[in-house]
């Protein structure tokens, strides 16, 4: 348990946990202005990306239940923040999409966690900044990498 890398692993997952934590409340006290919550926010940024997404793909995406996407959906079409259509190509295929609301309160969530971000970002010289940036870029995607990879068994 000595091996460098491990030891960086071990320092990764402890910055990790405490930027979830800051990360999470800063989030939430953003969203909690808007009424929804965390899970909420994800499914409709998902929408916002695609435009329109099958239940499933949702529940996919989220990494959740039939269920619990259902759940999301069905408290987010009472907000007014999102629609359920049949797809017309198969009643059996539910599609969901944002409703003009949904999208002005990812726009309004969106520009207050820039505010919120943008005081973090100024204390950083520029050349910081991209460096971090570029840096934690490439850890997410060797993160996602490698998740795919353990979904696939490998």
């Amino acid at each position: 348990m000595n091996e460098p890398v491990i030891q960086d692993c071990l320092k990764l997952q402890k910055s990790f946990r405490r930027f979830s934590r800051v990360f999470t409340a800063g989030i939430n006290n953003i969203l909690g202005r808007g009424g929804i919550n965390l899970p909420q926010y994800n499914s409709m940024i998902i929408l916002h990306e695609e435009g329109s997404v099958r239940m499933g793909e949702l529940a996919k995406r989220l990494g959740v239940t039939m269920g619990a996407a259902t759940n999301l959906a069905d408290k987010l079409v009472a907000a007014g923040a999102v629609t359920r259509r049949r797809d017309e190509s198969d009643r059996r295929v539910v599609r969901l999409a944002l409703t003009a609301k949904g999208k002005r309160q990812v726009q309004d969530i969106d520009t207050s966690f820039v505010d919120f971000v943008t005081g973090v970002m100024r204390q950083m010289a520029p050349e910081t900044r991209a460096r971090f940036l570029d840096d934690f870029n490439l850890v997410l995607d060797l993160m996602d990498k490698q998740r795919e990879l353990a979904q696939k068994g490998e």
